[in-house]
This record gives structure tokens, C-alpha cells and sequence, in this order.
């Protein structure tokens, strides 16, 4: 499975089990770091237990895709998001019986946002109002005031988790053009944290730090996919080959700058999956093979996203005649 089908499951299934206990209390600490355990190592290895050096930190991963993650939910935020909805409850004076309850055992008439619970209080009660303490900047009095009207989890877990400046290659990589799988190595590669052997050599794990392709130079991510003469092959040939496509006539396409993104993924991506080949079988594909697999790729997706119907318009036709000359 791919790290993209990993990511589906992690964010599907793993981000989930754990939401009604975590809706009802805080979880402890010690199993949160379990939890999130589970979700790191199934997304790096497939598997439970620790095996292999994640290639990005967690805390980055759990930040948005704009902001240079996957978008994995922090557990112990998504926990406190979570709890806050309970917070919220006793905010707005919610019709619901254990409101009630709070407020006759616990409150007792005094002011939510001043009150403080006593040392010998229940520890779940406890815990609820340590989750007031974080959510109170989203408050004005007893409303909630931030990012929606009403409180959501989801609002409570962007104030918690903060926001941060965007990345400038965000829509380099992410598009609903691309294959997830395709997306998921650019951005591997934006990070430069692919296991090439300028970074192995230096761990020690391998005897040569040249290009396991040319061999002339140092295999760093720029080289690889950049100055390589194999990977410059590569986006030659796709250059000339879309260029006299066009022949200089841009006008009518306006999909042209997702489509060029999404040639320069799937280049990426086909890169780095020959690269592998070529160290396992000691043999490359010339890059015309290489390239001839690429545009009917890219041709069969442009189809299929565009959603061609007939009676066929420009654009549709240009891509029809484009996928001709693969």
C-alpha cells in the first residue's frame, strides 16, 4: 500500500477510534503518545511497532497541507477539541440533563468563567475545566465568537492548533488533478526527505553517495531531479512534446497550468520509482520509454477529469488530438 493509501486509512479509520472516549474525557497523556504511535508508524511502516526513522517530523504532518503537513488530526488536540463541545454546553446553558447536574453539584450559581475547581473535585471535572482554561480566547463572555458562529470541534481544534504561514509550493503538489500517491512523493521531495544516498552515505548505511542513474554526481534531491542528464532527458522531451502541441497557441485552455503541475508531479513520481528500479535490477529504461509512459498517462487523465462529452468543445478537442501523438 502506498503512503497515500496509508494516509486514507490513518486519517479514516485510525483518527477515529478513539473519538467517543475522547469526546467524553480528556485521554491520558501516556496513551495519547500510544495512540499517535499507532498512527506513525502504520503511515511510515505499515505496521504497530516502531521499525524504521520516520522520514518527516509528526508535529508537521499533523498541520494542514497548506501550512506543509498531511492534514493528520492531532490526538491530544482533536481530544480537547472535543471536550470543549462539553465547555460549550455549560457556556450556552444547554438543555441537557447533565448540565443540570453540573450545575447543581459543581457550579452552583457562580460564574463559569471564574470558577475554579475544587482540589477534591472528580477528575474528569477537573479536566473539563482545564479544557475551558485553553478554549477561552475563543469566547467573548458566554459566546463563542471565533472562526463560526456556534462552536464546532472543528473550530475548536484550529484555535488550538494555531495557524501558521503557508507554504509557497502548496499547489505544486496538491491538486485534485494529481494522484494522491503522486502528490505524496512531491512532497517528500519539497521536504527533501527522501532516502537518497547522499543521506544514507552520511547515516553510513551505504558505501557511495553518487547518483545510483548517472554516477557522476552526489545524489541529492536537486541533482536527482533536476540536473540528472537522465532526468533532464526526461523534461525535454515532455517539453518539446507539449510545446509543439500548443505551437504557441495557449488561448482556450484554461485548465493549461493544472495540467503543467500535473506533468511535473507525475515526472517526480516516475522518477523516483525508475530510480528504485535501477538500484534493485542494476538497469534504467531510456527516458523515451519513460516519457511515452508519462503522456499516455497524463492524456488518460486529462480525460477523465475534464469529463469529455460530445458535441466535443476546443479544449476537449486539443486533448483528444493531444493523446493521438503519445
Amino acid at each position: 500500500m502506498s503512503y497515500a493509501g496509508r494516509l486514507t486509512l490513518v486519517n479514516s479509520v485510525l483518527n477515529t477510534l478513539h473519538n467517543y472516549w475522547g469526546s467524553i474525557f480528556l485521554i491520558p497523556k501516556s496513551i495519547i503518545k500510544r495512540i499517535e504511535a499507532v498512527y506513525r508508524n502504520f503511515f511510515w511502516d505499515r505496521g504497530t511497532e516502531y521499525n524504521r526513522a520516520p522520514l518527516v517530523a509528526w508535529h508537521t504532518i499533523c498541520t494542514s497541507k497548506k501550512e506543509e503537513g498531511l492534514g493528520v488530526r492531532n490526538a491530544e488536540l482533536g481530544n480537547a477539541a472535543s471536550v470543549g463541545k462539553l465547555v460549550n454546553w455549560i457556556y450556552t446553558k444547554a438543555d441537557r440533563i447533565w448540565v443540570l447536574w453540573v450545575d447543581h453539584v459543581y457550579l452552583k450559581g457562580q460564574d463559569w468563567n471564574s470558577y475554579e475547581p475544587p482540589p477534591d473535585s472528580n477528575w474528569n471535572w477537573r479536566n473539563i475545566c482545564k479544557t475551558r482554561k485553553l478554549m477561552a480566547m475563543g469566547y467573548v463572555g458566554d459566546q463563542w465568537t471565533l472562526y463560526v458562529k456556534g462552536y464546532t470541534v472543528k473550530a475548536g481544534y484550529q484555535l488550538l492548533q494555531g495557524q501558521h504561514p503557508p507554504v509557497q509550493w502548496y499547489k505544486e503538489v496538491w491538486d485534485s488533478w494529481f494522484l494522491p500517491k503522486h502528490s505524496i512523493i512531491g512532497w517528500l521531495i519539497k521536504h527533501e526527505a527522501l532516502n537518497l544516498r547522499d543521506k544514507l552515505h552520511r547515516l553510513n548505511i551505504c558505501e557511495s553517495n553518487m547518483c545510483v542513474i548517472c554516477e557522476k554526481e552526489t545524489e541529492t534531491h536537486q541533482h536527482l531531479f533536476t540536473r540528472c542528464e537522465y532526468s533532464r532527458s526526461v523534461v525535454l522531451l515532455l517539453d518539446t512534446w507539449l510545446s509543439s502541441a500548443l505551437n504557441g497557441n495557449a488561448q482556450g485552455l484554461s485548465n493549461l497550468m493544472n495540467i503543467c503541475r500535473m506533468i511535473q508531479v507525475t515526472v517526480w513520481y516516475t522518477l523516483w520509482m525508475e530510480r528504485n528500479k535501477c538500484r534493485l535490477y542494476l538497469a534504467i529504461r531510456r527516458p523515451e520509454i519513460l516519457v511515452k509512459e508519462i503522456k499516455s498517462f497524463i492524456c488518460m487523465r486529462v480525460k477523465m477529469m475534464m469529463q469529455v462529452q460530445w458535441p466535443v468543445s476546443n479544449e476537449h478537442s486539443f486533448w483528444l488530438r493531444l493523446s493521438d501523438t503519445v
